[in-house]
């Protein structure tokens, strides 16, 4: 007869709730260990090694805001922007696309206008209403590339693995765990 081990179960969870750890408590026996990225003299949910920036910025100065921020940053980087709803990821979308080109070429020829606010830089846009195909290759276009912008909803903050070199929270989540989420 062969000793059978114990079944071992885990749950992992990037936030962990009083309720969650109640419930992990209770339904699996035995030792229940929380690991975290904070330490434990940390009450911030964020990990110690994230860098947080911010601008308070007025309502009406808030669009002008992000380009002038996107601006130095687009050129060898990888940004998320989120909005709340899918609404302003295609209003935006749009709106970059649909702009000439803001961005001097470093050349000296003259440069040819085009369509785009940020040139070449590649703007791609992810929300629930794109289907899961063409959300799969915005994904992957995405992670191919070395620069571009990704405008995008909370359908980005969860479960997805992107190697991102900015994330702007442009329309601020209402939850903390939603903010932690979306931070990586």
């Amino acid at each position: 007869i062969k000793n059978i081990a114990s079944p071992r179960f885990i749950l992992v969870s990037a936030t962990v709730t009083g309720q969650l750890q109640t419930v992990a408590q209770q339904e699996l026996k035995g030792t229940w260990q929380t690991v975290s990225a904070t330490t434990t003299e940390s009450t911030s949910p964020t990990p110690r090694q994230l860098v947080q920036l911010h601008m308070l910025v007025n309502v009406k100065l808030r669009f002008p805001a992000l380009v002038a921020w996107l601006v130095p940053h687009h050129i060898h980087q990888r940004t998320v922007v989120f909005f709340s709803t899918r609404a302003a990821v295609d209003f935006y979308y749009q709106l970059f696309h649909q702009m000439d080109c803001i961005v001097s070429s470093s050349s000296s020829q003259p440069q040819k206008q085009t369509k785009g606010m940020f040139g070449t830089c590649q703007i791609l846009k992810l929300h629930g209403n794109i289907p899961k195909e063409q959300r799969q290759v915005v994904l992957r276009d995405f992670r191919r590339q070395s620069v571009g912008i990704l405008l995008t909803t909370d359908v980005a903050a969860r479960g997805l693995n992107l190697e991102t070199d900015w994330i702007v929270q442009y329309d601020p989540p209402s939850e903390v765990a939603e903010y932690v989420h979306r931070a990586g």
